[in-house]
């Protein structure tokens, strides 16, 4: 069975059917890459405020992770400033993101387990507890690699 396909389109005098035949119809299937290409754009976009209002939620709403942005900062700086190697400045740069993504996930995590609190509060004290402990590890650990690469810098400028 042919299928025939026809578009609305505009004539000199008017609005008319046209069909469409096959050398049209491979032109505009050539054309719907760049066409889902726009539609997956605005989508990446959406995606990309969605995650802005995340972080300025949780900014907004966990000391924790306003702490951990604020001490983030100093280590950047004093990464730039003692003039670390790059590989160096690599692990610090993923020692920072580790921990202010698993305080992320610590703050989805206890949002979640609060609205079902009232059903398991024992349980759910528990795993708030872990999680807080898992974001401790992270943050003990970090700090442990970074006096680790930052001791010599420091003292070989004294």
């Amino acid at each position: 069975m042919k299928r025939e396909i026809y578009i609305l389109g505009s004539r000199k005098y008017g609005v008319r059917l046209f069909k469409l035949d096959k050398a049209y119809l491979n032109i505009l299937n050539s054309l719907m890459p760049i066409y889902s290409v726009i539609m997956d754009f605005k989508r990446l976009k959406k995606s990309f405020k969605d995650a802005y209002r995340g972080m300025v939620f949780v900014y907004k709403h966990e000391q924790n992770f306003r702490v951990q942005i604020f001490f983030s900062i100093l280590v950047f700086a004093a990464m730039f400033i003692l003039g670390l190697a790059k590989g160096e400045k690599i692990v610090i740069a993923l020692l920072v993101l580790l921990v202010l993504i698993l305080e992320i996930l610590n703050s989805v995590i206890e949002k979640f387990l609060d609205i079902i609190k009232p059903r398991m509060q024992m349980q759910v004290g528990i795993v708030k507890n872990i999680m807080a402990s898992m974001v401790f590890l992270a943050v003990l650990f970090a700090f442990v690699i970074g006096l680790i690469i930052f001791t010599p810098y420091i003292l070989a400028r004294f």
